[in-house]
């Protein structure tokens, strides 16, 4: 099998470095922190049957290994970029603890505190990045000074012990999964709300430093709670919708959906990689607080991206319904019978 993907390497290994190790941070590998040799590259091309032409026409896994190689970043090179990443984000002034029961930022940076064995999330070995959210919703400490690395700390309750929502700029809460995995896609709205509670540890010395545990389970570790630029908070977080104005859209929806019954139920935007349904209102609601239109310019964004990019619960539902075997089934009889017209029509 040849590359499923176009591929841009020179051919010649000794145009390439072979020493060390890479990792490949494209398609659906892009998150993954793992760093191979050269070697394994190329156990990994053979395991998975692909191949590239090399130098002497012969499609080789070899030849799909060197070009990855090629194509991915290195251990050393990546270290050093994570450094300076750190260094940027050390220079930011750290959050008082005081406020913390009072009235906290908004918006926040959770670099962590110490290398990557002091913090239980993916990121650089050094340590010094901030808790984020990835395109997947996923949660990780590969942070930079960016909008996936805002987040607010929203108490809950201070007694018997310090806990709290962790939201991410998107609006979802950092919550522990079945799989005991960590990602933004919290919504106590929606959910019982236990996975999205964490219990925090303030802790005082030169820096404030809060440790962050899920409630009744595994710690996350430890983060120096940093005030982001003020640009940053501005073009991401942007001005809190008016709740007169909330008040006028939740009617409108609430309108629409009396007059119209398509705008009933729920539906997931089709890149959500989440996969949360939403009610018409609270898309709408996030609409507007995201691209700042007015009432109506709201009303009509959100009315399109619910008609042609967003996909019905019920009908994903019915069609997760279907018999795949009978299906399968029905397709060979129908090809039965189209192989015997072709015996009739050849005779």
């Amino acid at each position: 099998m040849s590359m499923p993907f176009e591929l841009t390497a020179a051919m010649d290994e000794a145009d390439v470095d072979l020493i060390g190790r890479r990792r490949y941070p494209h398609g659906e590998y892009k998150d993954d922190d793992k760093y191979w040799s050269f070697e394994e590259y190329v156990a990994f091309c053979e395991s998975k049957g692909l191949t590239k032409q090399d130098p002497q026409g012969e499609w080789t896994a070899w030849a799909a290994a060197l070009d990855m190689w090629h194509n991915s970043v290195d251990e050393e090179v990546e270290d050093s970029q994570a450094q300076e990443m750190a260094a940027m984000i050390s220079q930011l002034p750290a959050a008082p603890l005081e406020d913390l029961l009072q009235a906290f930022p908004s918006a926040l940076l959770l670099q962590a505190a110490g290398g990557r064995e002091a913090v239980n999330l993916v990121g650089p070995k050094a340590g010094g990045g901030c808790l984020r959210t990835r395109v997947d919703g996923i949660a990780d400490c590969w942070g930079g000074v960016g909008p996936k690395s805002l987040m607010s700390i929203e108490v809950i309750k201070t007694v018997p012990s310090l806990q709290a929502n962790l939201r991410c700029f998107t609006g979802g809460l950092l919550r522990v999964t079945g799989e005991a995995t960590l990602d933004f896609g919290g919504f106590p709205e929606h959910d019982d709300g236990e996975g999205t509670v964490f219990e925090l540890l303030p802790r005082a010395g030169s820096l404030p430093l809060l440790t962050i545990a899920a409630k009744g389970g595994a710690l996350l570790g430890t983060f120096v709670p940093r005030l982001p630029p003020a640009y940053l908070v501005k073009n991401v977080i942007g001005v809190t919708t008016p709740q007169a104005l909330k008040d006028k859209l939740v009617a409108e929806a609430t309108r629409l959906k009396e007059q119209d019954p398509c705008y009933r139920g729920r539906r997931r935007h089709k890149q959500d990689s989440s996969m949360r349904y939403y009610p018409f209102e609270e898309m709408l609601l996030y609409v507007q607080k995201t691209f700042q239109p007015d009432g109506s310019g709201a009303l009509d964004l959100t009315r399109a991206i619910w008609l042609h990019a967003c996909v019905s619960e019920v009908e994903e539902e019915a069609w997760s319904m279907v018999d795949v075997a009978a299906a399968e089934g029905e397709e060979e009889e129908d090809e039965e019978e189209l192989d015997q017209d072709d015996d009739e029509m050849a005779m």
